[in-house]
């Protein structure tokens, strides 16, 4: 079962009925999502929509949308490049010593505890599609020799 990041967000912060019912309606209202919703009510804070997300996606086989989730180029220096390239994954977002990290493909026991040697923060594991993946990665880690051709 996975649970709505409304309901992950009420374990996070006390929210009542009536927030939740305020939430709902200024989501409806702004088409907003319902944390930013939540958010613009001043509800909650960015680091508890964080929270809320990396709970929904810890409930297991994940998928994001690269292009409406975007990539926090702060998340990028926690990964090296030769892991980057070598198992087609990108940092997503880091954040409170975790990290999301987005594949093309459902990466095996054995994979995921070599990534997670050679990264500080706890690893969560998502998929995206492999073309968001591959342009996120020639985005992000150009290799050498892009790099010199654009110098």
């Amino acid at each position: 079962m996975h649970h709505k990041i409304g309901q992950l967000l009420s374990q996070i912060v006390p929210l009542s009925d009536h927030d939740v019912e305020d939430i709902l309606q200024e989501q409806k209202s702004t088409r907003q999502r319902f944390g930013d919703a939540a958010m613009a009510l001043g509800m909650v804070q960015p680091e508890h929509i964080w929270k809320a997300w990396i709970r929904q996606l810890e409930e297991g086989d994940a998928e994001i949308d690269l292009d409406q989730t975007g990539v926090d180029t702060q998340a990028l220096h926690h990964v090296p490049a030769t892991v980057v390239r070598h198992l087609r994954l990108i940092p997503v977002r880091v954040s409170d010593h975790e990290i999301v990290l987005a594949s093309d493909r459902r990466l095996d026991d054995i994979t995921r505890q070599q990534v997670q040697k050679q990264i500080a923060e706890r690893a969560i594991f998502v998929l995206a599609s492999p073309t968001q993946v591959e342009r996120a990665i020639a985005r992000h880690y150009p290799s050498k020799s892009r790099k010199s051709e654009a110098a």
